[in-house]
């Protein structure tokens, strides 16, 4: 993809135009439409400080994701030592190629919200406009993957009906999910990020679910085990019942 194929790619999916911070280098960033938040950077770096040792520079853009989704954020040449690069020379190369002034943010990371008063409330139905809250929601059950596995929207301090589940590697956000159908009850004991211990509660081997993804499709999907665990508990967090 070059530079111009970037910027027609962000004005057709995301209807956004790069914006030129910084008079004195051609680089630009793209921001949310609306918050105005960087949510990439185009710029161009030297091969050797993204550790390749080959002269040259490299077009690079940095793109605001979790931890989780690193893995896909390659470079077109040198693919296998592209995402070790990315990871070990970050902020290195960040403070050599913007100015000391600029905030190096790279994720919508929110508090976990732990007010059972708030939590015991019923969700209000998501719209369209609550697109954005996807990405709050997936950066910030990346930075609890070692004790979380999803997330209701009240659990992170907004009201609406969306939760996000940590399914075959990747972290999925559902809007208005529907539980259509459950079978096989089963007696579980779950924990919660946003509650101390634990507590008993009925599950259902498998569930049946509608929803709406990241860009407002419907969807309908079967989900059994572990997944179908986790919906149950978001779902309930959406009903304001506590577990």
């Amino acid at each position: 993809m070059t530079k111009q194929e970037l910027i027609e790619y962000a004005a057709s999916y995301y209807s956004v135009d790069p914006n030129y911070p910084w008079p004195e280098y051609d680089y630009f960033v793209l921001r949310h439409r609306n918050n105005r938040k960087r949510f990439a950077a185009e710029m161009t770096v030297p091969y050797r400080r993204l550790g390749l040792e080959r002269d040259g520079d490299a077009d690079v853009v940095d793109v605001k994701c979790g931890p989780l989704l690193m893995g896909s954020c390659r470079f077109d040449t040198e693919r296998e030592r592209w995402t070790q690069a990315r990871g070990q020379a970050l902020e290195k190369r960040m403070s050599a190629v913007f100015p000391k002034n600029v905030n190096k943010e790279h994720f919508m990371i929110r508090s976990i919200v732990r007010d059972t008063f708030f939590l015991s409330r019923k969700a209000e139905a998501a719209t369209k406009a609550d697109l954005p809250l996807a990405k709050d929601m997936q950066d910030t059950l990346a930075a609890n993957a070692d004790r979380c596995v999803g997330m209701a929207g009240n659990m992170i301090g907004v009201r609406k009906r969306v939760i996000i589940v940590h399914m075959d590697g990747e972290n999925v956000v559902m809007f208005n999910p529907v539980i259509t159908a459950k079978v096989g009850p089963y007696e579980a004991e779950e924990g919660c990020l946003s509650l101390p211990g634990t507590r008993k509660t009925t599950r259902y081997e498998s569930v049946e679910v509608e929803y709406r993804d990241v860009r407002w499709n419907k969807r309908k999907g079967k989900f059994s085990g572990f997944t179908a665990q986790i919906i149950q508990h978001e779902v309930d967090h959406l009903e304001g019942i506590l577990i």
